[in-house]
């Protein structure tokens, strides 16, 4: 979602922008000051953004490919006690980007890494090595939903 969030952020700084752009110059009507024609601004036209996966679709996704997570995360993302911590009020997944929590799920983390307060091993890919980025990146999103 926060890429979304991201996204709607440029759209709305770029249209302000061309909004903004131009107008009176605030200039005299002297015969010197009119002259010569004054030069004219183009406006380019705004850039395409490609909007990605629609939000709707990828959650919808993210929710069937979530099973190999729900069994120690939970079918809610609230955790399991003793196995996955909760994904839904995670300071740990709040501070990393979608891109970041992507590449996170593909390593996954031992239970001996220093940031596992668990001591049980999350296997790469939640142990499902079928998972690819765009898996992953949906799993994300519908978390991120919840």
């Amino acid at each position: 979602m926060k890429k979304f969030t991201l996204l709607a952020s440029l759209i709305v700084g770029v249209m302000f922008v061309v909004a903004c752009g131009g107008g009176d110059d605030g200039g005299s009507d002297s015969p010197a000051a009119t002259s010569a024609p004054a030069p004219t601004a183009t406006t380019a036209p705004a850039p395409t953004v490609d909007a990605g996966p629609d939000p709707a679709e990828l959650i919808a996704t993210g929710k069937t490919k979530y099973g190999s997570c729900s069994a120690c995360h939970g079918l809610d993302g609230r955790g399991v006690p003793g196995l996955g911590k909760d994904l839904v009020e995670s300071a740990f997944m709040d501070g990393l980007s979608d891109a970041e929590l992507v590449d996170f799920i593909k390593v996954g983390r031992g239970p001996s890494d220093e940031g596992n307060t668990t001591g049980i091993a999350m296997p790469p890919k939640g142990g499902n090595p079928s998972l690819s980025d765009d898996d992953l990146l949906a799993i994300v999103a519908y978390i991120d939903s919840l």
